[in-house]
């Protein structure tokens, strides 16, 4: 049936006629999803699903040499939003900065907790200027002004 990554064999991906699986692309792939698996953001993607996409890029393109573009273009395809909004909502209740009564807190984080999931669900998209623009967007859309405490 062919070797697993996660629970997806990898003969699935790859064409035996057009896409060749080579084995530096299946150890790319293992490489990718190691990368993937131990990286401090490893709750911001399903890692399986990375290392799928990665192996159906890089089946289409074997010459490619930059095989960072293949995993960032993996990557941006299976960002795993509840994980991230719960991370988001916890971060955001641990907030110092914060002002507001605990229930008024817990509304503010639950609203910015799931503005951020539906917005990472939909854009994709990690980089650092994309989520600094997203969460301003998304801390005026909740109403941050209203919870800030401003007299600590």
């Amino acid at each position: 049936m062919g070797l697993l990554i996660g629970m997806a064999p990898f003969s699935l991906y790859a064409d035996a006629v057009k896409n060749k699986l080579t084995p530096q692309i299946i150890s790319e792939t293992f490489n990718v999803y190691d990368q993937c698996h131990y990286s401090s953001q490893s709750t911001l993607y399903n890692c399986d699903c990375v290392a799928e996409q990665f192996i159906k890029l890089r089946t289409k393109n074997p010459s490619g040499d930059d095989i960072q573009v293949f995993a960032d273009l993996a990557k941006s395809k299976c960002v795993d939003a509840a994980p991230m909004a719960g991370e988001i909502y916890q971060s955001c209740l641990s907030d110092q900065m914060l002002g507001g009564t605990k229930k008024q807190r817990d509304a503010f984080c639950t609203c910015v907790g799931r503005e951020a999931g539906y917005e990472y669900a939909r854009t994709r998209n990690l980089t650092q200027n994309v989520q600094i623009n997203t969460m301003a967007k998304i801390y005026k859309k909740c109403d941050l002004s209203r919870m800030m405490d401003l007299n600590n």
